[in-house]
């Protein structure tokens, strides 16, 4: 009899990493990502905050060279908040996902890699705003803080779904 590899178990709710990018800002309404991000609709953009970060600093922030950055700028999964002069800045978000890049890149994973979750991204944000039409659409604040609060609960279900069907895809690869 072949035992079944043991992987380790994942308490979803203390995804402390995957909480920590999305709870370390402010939660924005759950509209479409701002227009820098390529995306059209009647929806409002997120407020950004925390712009802070010149390209710079968000390199060695995140522990990246700069043709990374580069890498990530080009791959659509970083792109400034804002400009001051002819210099970019960058902002919680931004460092967040410049951090989790630089760890993909210390295992190998290349930016060119990671578009897929880009894609996941924007199609997730695309069946969450098809929940909360009705709610965007009000302009009161009380639909918008109820729309927040949706989008929230949303979120956290979708990272925990993710997190436990990658360990069961991966259960399953291991066992075979």
């Amino acid at each position: 009899m072949v035992s079944e590899p043991e992987l380790p178990l994942v308490d979803l709710d203390a995804d402390a990493d995957a909480d920590a990018v999305v709870d370390a800002a402010p939660e924005p309404e759950p509209a479409a990502p701002p227009a820098r991000r390529g995306t059209s609709g009647d929806a409002p953009a997120a407020p950004r905050r925390d712009v802070t970060l010149t390209r710079k600093e968000l390199a060695r922030s995140a522990g990246l060279t700069d043709w990374q950055l580069g890498e990530l700028e080009s791959y659509g999964l970083l792109s400034p908040a804002a400009r001051s002069g002819e210099h970019g800045l960058f902002d919680d978000q931004d460092l967040a996902i410049a951090k989790a890049a630089a760890g993909f890149a210390r295992l190998g994973i290349e930016a060119r890699h990671l578009r897929m979750y880009k894609h996941f991204a924007d199609r997730e944000t695309a069946l969450f705003q098809q929940v909360l039409v009705q709610l965007l659409r009000q302009r009161n604040p009380q639909a918008r803080a109820k729309a927040q609060e949706e989008f929230t609960s949303l979120a956290r279900l979708g990272r925990q779904l993710r997190a436990a069907l990658l360990v069961q895809t991966m259960r399953d690869s291991l066992a075979e």
